[in-house]
Parts: C-alpha cells; sequence; structure tokens
C-alpha cells in the first residue's frame, strides 16, 4: 500500500512537472488553472501543405482532392474513396461540434485524414508525419501505425492529429465507419487534454459511438485489434 502511494504521488508530480501548470489567478483560490497553449500547437501552423498545389509539389501524386469543415480535412488521391468518405466526416464533424464545442482545439490544430487505395502514398505520407511530429517536439510516430493502416485499413497519431486510411485494405463500405471512429477518438484526446492525451480508453470508446450512430447510418461492426472485446474493459 506504502509503495502504491509513493508510486501514485511520484506519477502525480511528473505529471505537474510535464503539464507546466500555472497557479490560480485572481479570479480565486478555486479557479481552474489554464496552462499556456502548448509550442507544440504553435508548430501544427506551418508544418502541412494547404492546397492541392502544394500537396502535388510535395508529392507528385495526380488527382489529389482536399475537402475541409471546420477544423477537419480530408486528403484523397483516390475518388472512389474520396467519395465515400466526404458524406460521413461531414456528418461526423457535424455531430462532434454538437456533442462537444470543437474549438476546445488548440490555434492551429487540424485533424487531417489521408486516404488512399495506394500503400505509396501513405507511405510518401509518412515522412512528412514524422517532420511533423519533430517540429511539435513529440516523439516520431511507431512504425506499427503505418504498417497497421496498410495492413487493417486504418490508424491515428494525435500530434499532429491524423489518421491514416487504406481503402484497398479495408472494403469501401466499411471505410467511413473507420475514418469516423479514428477521428472522434482523436476529439476525445483533444476534449480531455490540452495535449491530445491521456484520454481514458471507455471516453474515446463511448464517443467514437456516439459519433459514429449520429454520422453513419449503419455503422460496420468492426474490430480493432485481436481478442478487444476480451482485453478491453
Amino acid at each position: 500500500m506504502l509503495l502504491s502511494l509513493t508510486l501514485s504521488w511520484g506519477a502525480l508530480c511528473c505529471a505537474l512537472q510535464s503539464e507546466a501548470i500555472t497557479p490560480a489567478t485572481e479570479a480565486g483560490p478555486h479557479a481552474a488553472a489554464a496552462p499556456e497553449v502548448p509550442s507544440a500547437a504553435a508548430a501544427l501552423r506551418d508544418w502541412h501543405p494547404k492546397t492541392v498545389e502544394e500537396w502535388e509539389a510535395r508529392f507528385a501524386h495526380e488527382g489529389v482532392q482536399l475537402q475541409s469543415w471546420g477544423r477537419l480535412e480530408l486528403w484523397s488521391d483516390d475518388r472512389k474513396t474520396f467519395e465515400a468518405l466526404a458524406p460521413a466526416l461531414e456528418a461526423a464533424w457535424q455531430a462532434a461540434d454538437e456533442l462537444l464545442d470543437t474549438s476546445f482545439l488548440p490555434d492551429g490544430a487540424v485533424i487531417r485524414v489521408i486516404a488512399s487505395d495506394r500503400s505509396q502514398t501513405l507511405v510518401d505520407y509518412w515522412e512528412l508525419l514524422h517532420e511533423g511530429a519533430q517540429r511539435c517536439g513529440v516523439a516520431a510516430p511507431p512504425a506499427y501505425l503505418l504498417s497497421g493502416a496498410n495492413g487493417m485499413g486504418s490508424a491515428h497519431w494525435n500530434l499532429p492529429p491524423t489518421v491514416l486510411l487504406n481503402s484497398s485494405a479495408e472494403k469501401l463500405d466499411s471505410l467511413p465507419t473507420r475514418a469516423v471512429h479514428e477521428v472522434a477518438v482523436l476529439l476525445a484526446g483533444w476534449a480531455s487534454s490540452w495535449s491530445g492525451y491521456g484520454a481514458p480508453e471507455f471516453l474515446e470508446e463511448g464517443l467514437a459511438g456516439m459519433i459514429e450512430r449520429r454520422a453513419l447510418k449503419r455503422p460496420a461492426a468492426l474490430v480493432y485489434h485481436d481478442r478487444a472485446a476480451l482485453k478491453t474493459t
């Protein structure tokens, strides 16, 4: 018991140091501390192409389409994938805004969905995602995310907030559910923490389910990792 308390206190001290919580203001002793926007958020503003022309100059991908809704963007170099995802993501963003008011996202933070029917597109994008993480001062995304997206159909990364989708690895009629789910998980993280990390899994999955039911007429029944129902409470 004593060891547990000691470890808990140590973890709390580390968390306080890493979160750089500011003292209470003159509003009173019970006023919530408002941490400054992390420098990582400022780095999010300029790391990514803003137009199709800038994207094509970087990657030489033809037929790229871009659509945005608030702080959510869809980029795809495959027409069928784009057309399958755009309505679902638009409905998901509207549902998220109604449930959460997405203004909690820090200035500069945009959730980007990168979707293709070609593994090479995601491989090419991987280098840019690494650059974005480096500019934000966080660890580079691990290689298993890329292999997971190309092998299972989807993966996400919190900072920069990104969803990778491969429509050749997942049936096109199931891909919108994956896209909405991944975006909702990212929103749960940013709604729970100013750094985008640390949301409890029940909150991530619960919010994802709520948004799926609002955005999709018939959400696909997907399992996101092996034996999930037996390992996750």
